[in-house]
């Protein structure tokens, strides 16, 4: 049990019980250290001696009583305190006596047992010296026996020698009649086996020579297939490199084919940190090429803006009126897909991409801001995520609006192509009959000569003008 008592007094604090001991707190001018040679019954005494004199002083300060009184307490803890000194001398005492009895005994076992070990160690190099001599006579005894086995086991040896030698002889004279006779049967089936050999390794190699061939064709072929496809990759970079430099002022691409989960280019427009993937491909782009591409943006989330583009042909999975395509990963990255980026107007393909630029940087930059709260981060999740839709609908009605521009702007072209034509043979025809009737009156010619018909072929007019409806109207 733990207990806490506070009293608000001038001079007593608070006391503490922890099961056993008090701890009190007191307030006084007077320094106690003198009193840290008692222990605790005593400081005990002296407190109640103090309070007993107090009280007594408070009591009776103005009577000859209180001198009495204190005298006879002073008196009567003289008597306690001799009586517990002498008691503490007597048990001093008592416990000295034993603790030198104690160390009789010890002293007098030690003794004991050193007689012990003495006598145990003078046995012991006895018994010692007797194994040594009797150690010395087995030695002798085996060296007479091993040296009398030797001399009988040579002599064994001889006659066993001598009895094998005659046994070998005839079992030898016996091998070398079958050796013979093996031998030649061996060489005959040998010879017959060479030969076989030799037919089968000349099949064998023909076979091996007419599937190194076709392999080294089949690689050659797939070799020859991988440069050309890496060199038109090469081409297509460098190529996308000079529209760059041609149309827009961003900083130089950056080469990235070396860097681990790279692209093939990165570029930082303005604030904005950009990768480029770049595919020259005569087929459409593989799906298996946009999940590197996803992979490589989550490697690099540091990156705000992804943008994969194929030079020729469309991308599997990411076609949108067969031009750009608009995504955001989970860590507000915008990425772009661009379908056949040669069909369209290079100059506003880069001009969309580089206004996605900034849109990308600010989202991105909120999504990677700190919030106060939780609440202030489940509102700007939610802010951003709102954010994402309205820009993805504007983005997609941007790349839908580039996309009819351009279908425009090659119907304009085609048109006014067409009109030019036309208009270019109504000169000519105008020419030529002007040159006929200045040389008509002029008297060049001769009166008989026929005029050039200028009426144009209507059946091609037709042609013409169908087909120009036809592009305005799609």
């Amino acid at each position: 049990m733990f207990y806490r008592y506070i009293y608000l007094m001038e001079c007593f604090l608070e006391e503490t019980f922890d099961g056993e001991y008090y701890t009190s707190k007191f307030r006084h001018t007077s320094s106690l250290k003198s009193l840290e040679s008692l222990n605790q019954t005593q400081f005990h005494l002296v407190l109640s001696l103090s309070k007993s004199a107090v009280e007594s002083l408070h009591d009776s300060v103005n009577t000859l009583q209180y001198n009495d009184m204190l005298q006879k307490e002073i008196n009567r803890h003289k008597e306690l305190f001799n009586s517990e000194k002498l008691r503490l001398e007597e048990e001093f005492k008592h416990k000295n006596l034993t603790s030198q009895n104690d160390l009789e005994a010890l002293k007098i076992a030690h003794k004991t047992k050193i007689s012990e070990i003495d006598r145990d160690l003078k046995l012991a190099r006895s018994e010692l010296g007797i194994s040594e001599f009797a150690m010395n006579k087995m030695r002798e005894q085996f060296d007479s026996l091993k040296k009398h086995s030797e001399d009988l086991l040579k002599v064994s040896l001889k006659e066993v020698v001598a009895k094998q030698e005659e046994q070998h002889q005839k079992e030898i004279l016996q091998i070398q009649a079958m050796n013979k006779t093996m031998r030649e049967s061996i060489e005959s089936q040998a010879r017959e086996r060479v030969t076989q050999c030799d037919n089968q390794h000349k099949e064998a190699t023909e076979k091996m020579r007419s599937l190194y061939i076709e392999q080294e064709l089949k690689l050659r072929k797939e070799l020859e297939k991988t440069f050309n496809s890496s060199e038109k990759g090469k081409q297509g970079e460098q190529e996308f490199e000079d529209i760059v430099k041609q149309y827009v002022s961003w900083p130089p691409l950056v080469n990235m084919s070396k860097t681990s989960h790279g692209t093939d280019r990165s570029c930082r427009i303005r604030k904005c940190d950009t990768l480029f993937e770049i595919k020259n491909y005569s087929s459409e782009v593989p799906s298996k090429e946009v999940e590197k591409f996803q992979r490589d943006m989550e490697e690099k989330q540091d990156y705000p803006m992804g943008v994969f583009i194929s030079m020729n042909t469309g991308i599997v999975g990411k076609k949108s009126g067969n031009f750009i395509t608009v995504e955001w990963t989970s860590k507000s990255q915008l990425l772009l897909y661009v379908n056949s980026f040669y069909h369209h107007s290079s100059q506003d393909t880069l001009a969309f991409i580089d206004m996605c630029a900034d849109i990308a940087w600010v989202v991105y930059k909120e999504a990677r801001e700190e919030p106060d709260t939780c609440e202030n981060t489940i509102q700007l999740q939610s802010k951003i995520e709102n954010i994402k839709v309205y820009v993805d609908n504007e983005l997609k009605r941007m790349a839908e609006f580039l996309r009819m521009l351009n279908h425009d702007k090659i119907t304009m072209i085609d048109t006014i192509t067409k009109q030019n034509t036309t208009y270019t043979y109504h000169i000519k025809q105008s020419k030529q009959a002007l040159q006929s009737m200045i040389e008509i009156i002029l008297g060049k010619v001769e009166d008989d000569v026929e005029t050039p018909e200028v009426v144009e072929d209507t059946s091609k007019l037709k042609k013409r003008s169908k087909k120009s409806t036809a592009v305005k109207s799609p």
